[in-house]
């Protein structure tokens, strides 16, 4: 009779441990929000050479983009638009001075700004998060 009151109260804690580190995992795991199931990707953009407006001593720009998308449908879609994609970035490049691109500044204004026309492409299939520029050189 004691081995079996025994044999009964190690099932019960047994039991309770694991419901009780169960718990304890699924507090601490990150919470999902948002719809999209889907991590970001990186697609690479392509390397991009122009003339700047003219103003000051500089009149060219050359750097080389990545854009970072919400999810693999924007991906894809950007690839199969990349004409369109590489359009747009020249008609941004080339719409800019030297002075507004040279600072630091005034390259997170120019990432912001295609992030935001990329992402008017995309519509509906996803949204571009951020543009990177791997190289930038204005001379």
């Amino acid at each position: 009779m004691r081995y079996k009151k025994t044999i009964v109260f190690l099932f019960i804690l047994a039991t309770v441990t694991c419901l009780g580190g169960l718990y304890y995992v699924k507090a601490r795991s990150p919470k999902v929000t948002g719809t999209r199931s889907d991590t970001p990707v990186l697609v690479q953009g392509g390397e991009f050479v122009t003339n700047l407006l003219p103003n000051g001593p500089y009149s060219y720009i050359r750097v080389q983009v990545d854009i970072e998308v919400d999810c693999k449908k924007g991906a894809a879609a950007l690839n199969k638009r990349s004409s369109e994609v590489k359009d747009t970035i020249l008609r941004v490049l080339r719409s800019k001075k030297s002075d507004e691109v040279v600072s630091a500044e005034g390259m997170d204004r120019l990432a912001a700004e295609m992030a935001q026309r990329l992402s008017g492409l995309l519509g509906d299939e996803g949204k571009v998060t951020r543009v990177l520029f791997t190289e930038f050189v204005v001379q």
